[in-house]
């Protein structure tokens, strides 16, 4: 995993429009952000690696620049299961700001990434210093746990479909690429993580995705999962039928 342990001055300028729409950042000046980023630990991840394992303890804060990142959790049953996409911008363990903390799940890199990451002394003096770090660091904490609320009454009351034309469109919200032709997911999440992530089997979600490719709504391939019909996935969210 190499890393880079302090940027240099001119360096910053390639990160920070990276970063800079990150809520993590937010109302914060151009020299506070700087500092930041001067501050933090680079460190680049090739696909595969682990930036942490679950029940680790939490020791550092970790924004992510470039790349996406998983963050999945084991099971009762040993089975690894994704949790979250993450895309440029959302923060990593922020967990670490308190103490005696460990990581609820795993962060393993499916692209090539870039992290900046701070240690929790390193952190908690620049929350002293910049207190607006304090209050962003909360949103996105109450943002996550929103999330996870919705998940759980997506679960109780809304159709397999609903589900799988979601976590579609939302990823492809987090780590899609504009077409000529729609929106291109790359890597493709398989059809066996989506099952894990809508909670559904992975025969169901196999014949479903069949079916819209069929209908001409998604294409797949080893490479990528190009989204055709992003208002018929849309219509299906919200109706909880096929509108084909």
């Amino acid at each position: 995993m190499p890393n880079q342990p302090r940027l240099q001055l001119q360096q910053t300028s390639d990160l920070l429009p990276l970063i800079k729409d990150s809520v993590f950042f937010k109302e914060m000046s151009h020299d506070e952000l700087r500092q930041m980023v001067l501050g933090a630990l680079v460190q680049q991840h090739s696909k595969g690696s682990f930036l942490f394992h679950e029940e680790e303890r939490a020791n550092r804060t970790y924004i992510l620049v470039d790349g996406v990142i998983h963050l999945n959790q084991l099971t009762i049953k040993g089975q690894q299961v994704i949790m979250h996409y993450l895309s440029p911008g959302d923060e990593i363990g922020i967990l670490s700001l308190f103490p005696d903390q460990i990581y609820p799940v795993t962060a393993v890199a499916a692209t090539d990434c870039v992290t900046l990451s701070w240690s929790r002394k390193e952190l908690s003096n620049l929350i002293n210093k910049y207190p607006q770090l304090a209050l962003n660091a909360l949103q996105m904490m109450t943002e996550r746990f929103v999330i996870l609320q919705n998940q759980y009454r997506q679960l109780a009351t809304e159709r397999v479909a609903q589900r799988i034309a979601r976590t579609i469109l939302q990823i492809a919200e987090k780590s899609g690429q504009s077409v000529k032709n729609g929106i291109r997911l790359s890597p493709p999440p398989s059809r066996q993580q989506i099952a894990e992530m809508t909670g559904a089997t992975l025969y169901t979600v196999s014949r479903i995705c069949s079916q819209w490719e069929k209908d001409g709504l998604v294409h797949t391939n080893r490479r990528w999962l190009l989204i055709k019909k992003e208002s018929a996935l849309t219509k299906i969210v919200a109706d909880g039928i096929d509108p084909l």
